[in-house]
């Protein structure tokens, strides 16, 4: 199909169906497929360095133990029996039990656990008959310092402090304190390179728990029993005064029935009320004289003064507010001699066998995920941030023409980041010229022969003698495309002619010629005739050779001596069947169209620029000789 009826049906499917453009631009399964058969040794390497890394931390950390125990706390429900219907729940009481997590994470139990450890050490440190190690800064002083200087001076009461709270804070790091599903359970779990030392700092902190509980209700008792001493004080004063009220309310009375009290006052026991007064003179309008109180005490009027029931009332409250008072504080008497708590370690921590980190088979199956997860994550940023052919579909699209042929022939090795580029360039480059010969069954090989009769299809299409194998950049190796291509078209019995016209013979078959008395340069210049410095191909006869000096400088091909190698190419098209042009990688696109008839594009998926691509692609149509096609050629 000729570039100009591809480029019309081009245009009529944008304009019947952008859906399917658009779909055509949308990532493929085939995109992803290849992103990933090429990018995994990368990734593979990226997990393979984080699980060294992994491995490492699992040889070279310290292990931890974690001990357990299980703490029941207090509820808080009434002990007595409770009647409620079948229906009804009794709901947990969520932040009692994150109080409680508090409590125990708090510096009041932690501090307790740290003065615990230190007093053991102390005993400990007492019965070992060895004399302890000397501090570091005495032991940095040296033994001369010491011998002039004498011993250290013992801790200060601040230093005590401060290692004290390093422990507390070493202990609240390594803590952890869960609840057990829904119950009032709390497991304890602490983290140390010691087992032992891991139990022991489990169980004395549990027990610390249970005994900062039964301290703090002594202590509630305590204070209970002191406020309840004073109030019974107070209302023993009371109740006092209200008896000693009842009893001279008594005594001023006499309840004798065969004695009548006379009409005086004082007979009948009433001198606490008023006298009576005389009424107002109405000339001198003064009232009568007013009563006046006797020993500063009120004086109470016959309607204001209490009665008898009153009086014996308010001592018989005061009574049994105080009989009250007296049990309630007989109470706390008790529970302040015989405190107790419904707190209790139910599960006491033993030291544990297993270590409980690093774990290494999860340590080492984490650092693989990861490293495959960051493998991927900076291959699809390189993918992202560099403008690379990542898709056959994406090169015929940016270029606008057929694919030919596609090759991949890269070896896992190739791939590895860093090194897979260096590793056996030399020898990968003489392996790939002389593919279809060395190893004719192989994948490559294959796909170099449907390459070539791809090729020749699109040729006798455009009527092209001359064919040109321009390389998009010198990284790809076009060259073996051509001498492969050539090879297999002079082995189906065709007389081809091979031409080197890149400086430095980057052409492997042209490499296995020796010193050549005359070359492409002595042709274009003149110097000799083209017969001469044509020589055979001995491995395959029908192959002819016309190179270019290994010696000769990249600015060799001007537009002068362009004209005179497309003279030269004209001349020789009668005596060939078919004449394959390596032009050089990377030069003047203007050059390569007008040196021979058709030019097919390599280029190389993953390595390729697409602005490269298109930028070619577009001077080729510029100047009216628009490429047979692209081959996609990726070797090892």
């Amino acid at each position: 199909m000729r570039f100009d009826n591809l480029r019309s049906v081009q245009n009529a499917d944008i304009h019947q169906d952008d859906d399917g453009i658009r779909h055509g631009e949308l990532l493929s399964i085939a995109d992803v497929i290849s992103f990933f058969k090429h990018f995994w040794p990368f990734i593979a390497s990226a997990s393979i360095a984080c699980a060294i890394l992994g491995l490492l931390y699992v040889l070279t950390a310290t292990p931890t133990y974690m001990a357990t125990a299980q703490l029941l706390i207090e509820t808080n429900q009434a002990s007595g029996p409770t009647i409620m219907t079948p229906e009804a729940v009794v709901s947990l009481d969520t932040p009692q039990i994150e109080s409680e997590i508090a409590v125990l994470n708090s510096e009041q139990i932690v501090g307790r656990v740290a003065k615990t450890l230190l007093k053991g050490d102390a005993k400990a440190d007492a019965a070992d008959k060895t004399p302890p190690p000397p501090p570091a800064s005495t032991s940095e002083r040296g033994w001369l310092s010491r011998l002039l200087f004498g011993a250290p001076p013992p801790p200060t009461p601040a230093q005590e402090a401060e290692k004290l709270r390093q422990i507390e804070l070493t202990i609240q790091s390594n803590l952890g304190v869960k609840r057990v599903g829904l119950s009032y359970v709390l497991e304890l779990s602490y983290r140390d390179p010691d087992p032992k030392k891991a139990a022991e700092i489990v169980n004395t902190l549990g027990d610390a728990y249970v005994q900062d509980k039964i301290d703090g209700r002594a202590s509630a008792a305590r204070r209970n029993s002191l406020w309840l001493e004073a109030r019974i004080e107070e209302i023993r004063r009371l109740m006092n005064e209200a008896a000693i009220d009842v009893q001279e309310f008594k005594a001023r009375r006499d309840y004798r029935l065969a004695d009548r009290p006379t009409s005086s006052d004082s007979n009948l026991g009433l001198d606490f009320l008023p006298k009576p007064t005389a009424p107002a003179s109405p000339a001198t309008g003064d009232s009568a004289p007013k009563p006046v109180p006797k020993d500063n005490q009120p004086v109470t009027t016959p309607q204001e003064a209490p009665t008898l029931e009153e009086l014996d009332s308010r001592a018989l409250t005061y009574q049994k507010i105080y009989e009250s008072y007296l049990r309630a504080y007989t109470d706390t008497v008790q529970r302040q001699s015989y405190p107790s708590t419904s707190a209790r370690l139910i599960t006491r921590a033993q030291p544990p066998k297993r270590k409980s980190s690093p774990k290494g088979t999860l340590t080492l199956l984490g650092s693989l995920i990861f490293g495959g997860i960051l493998g991927a994550g900076a291959a699809l940023a390189m993918s992202v941030l560099n403008e690379r052919v990542r898709s056959s579909n994406q090169l015929m699209r940016h270029i606008g023409a057929p694919l030919l042929g596609e090759i991949d022939d890269t070896r896992w090795r190739s791939r590895l980041p860093f090194v897979g580029k260096h590793l056996g360039r030399q020898q990968r480059r003489k392996r790939n010229a002389l593919i279809v010969v060395s190893h004719p069954q192989s994948p490559d090989a294959r796909q170099l022969v449907k390459t070539a009769a791809a090729i020749n299809d699109a040729a006798k299409a455009r009527g092209a003698v001359a064919i040109g194998v321009f390389g998009i950049s010198k990284a790809i190796d076009d060259a073996a495309v051509c001498s492969n291509v050539a090879l297999l078209n002079a082995r189906a019995g065709k007389k081809t002619l091979l031409i080197e016209t890149e400086p430095g013979r980057t052409n492997l078959a042209a490499s296995l010629v020796g010193d050549l008395q005359f070359d492409l340069k002595d042709v274009i210049e003149g110097r000799a005739e083209p017969e001469a410095a044509i020589v055979q191909y001995d491995i395959e006869p029908a192959l002819s050779l016309l190179l270019a000096d290994k010696t000769e400088a990249p600015g060799f091909w001007t537009l002068q001596r362009v004209a005179k190698l497309s003279e030269l190419i004209k001349s020789l098209s009668g005596s060939y069947e078919n004449i394959f042009v390596h032009l050089p990688s990377g030069s003047d696109t203007e050059i390569v169209t007008k040196a021979v008839e058709g030019v097919v594009i390599v280029a190389e998926i993953w390595q390729t620029s697409l602005a490269e691509l298109e930028d070619v692609a577009s001077r080729m149509r510029i100047v009216g000789q628009p490429p047979l096609g692209v081959v996609s050629a990726k070797f090892s």
